[in-house]
């Protein structure tokens, strides 16, 4: 009985050593983790700071998101949509058209910076601008700019405005020509896949298959012939 004690005391010990090695390894890993993400962070503000347009931007919206702090990121995106990111733009937009970030609502700004976006070719501040147009928010409203924006929205695969082309009978036929480009792209994956698979059986045969045996040219003095080489 006073060996089992000693045995089971044993495992106990090594499990509790395992678990708390399980522990120390996942807490390294966390702050491993931790540590790179301020590292990272630490360089977009930095970046921001120095001027570049596109950390401003991402900058803001990690105030936004992370820090709930949307004061503090609509000064972010207000810079980054002065220096022209197209991001920045629609951040900002979206800014006056909801009320946050400390300024009041006005569909006329929030639609003169997603206009501005979208004249970058911003997929979806193109369809925000194309609802716009639609509900007459801050623009008066107007279907050909609307289905225009729709138009070009939809042929950079943004799925909303596919799917309101779509419910407007696909005028232009965006939808339709955006459906035959990812069946091609479809196919043209298909392909190859199947050029992989077929070069990896290939392959496969090919050493599966003994090498060719080595022919040599001997002679008995009088006649010349071939036969498998010496190994």
């Amino acid at each position: 009985m006073s060996f089992l004690r000693f045995a089971l005391g044993v495992v106990s010990l090594i499990s509790v050593l395992f678990l708390n090695g399980c522990a120390l390894r996942q807490t390294l890993d966390a702050k491993a983790q931790a540590n790179g993400e301020a590292e990272r962070l630490a360089q977009m503000k930095a970046a921001a700071e120095s001027g570049n347009a596109n950390f401003q931007n991402q900058y803001g919206e990690y105030l936004a998101s992370e820090k709930h702090d949307d004061v503090a990121a609509h000064s972010w995106y207000l810079k980054s949509a002065q220096a022209g990111d197209a991001g920045g733009e629609e951040n900002l937009a979206w800014d006056y058209a909801k009320g946050r970030g400390g300024v009041a609502k006005s569909d006329a700004l929030a639609a003169s910076w997603m206009q501005k976006s979208a004249d970058q070719g911003r997929s979806t501040a193109q369809y925000a601008m194309s609802q716009m147009y639609a509900e007459g928010r801050g623009v008066p409203k107007n279907k050909g700019r609307q289905i225009a924006l729709l138009q070009k929205a939809g042929l950079q695969s943004n799925p909303n405005a596919i799917h309101d082309l779509i419910f407007m009978g696909d005028p232009g036929g965006v939808a339709a020509a955006m459906y035959a480009k990812g069946e091609r792209n479809l196919q043209a994956r298909d392909e190859q896949v199947n050029n992989f698979h077929n070069e990896q059986l290939r392959q496969a045969i090919q050493n599966s298959q003994p090498a060719p045996q080595q022919m040599c040219i001997v002679s008995d003095g009088r006649v010349s012939y071939e036969r498998p080489c010496p190994q």
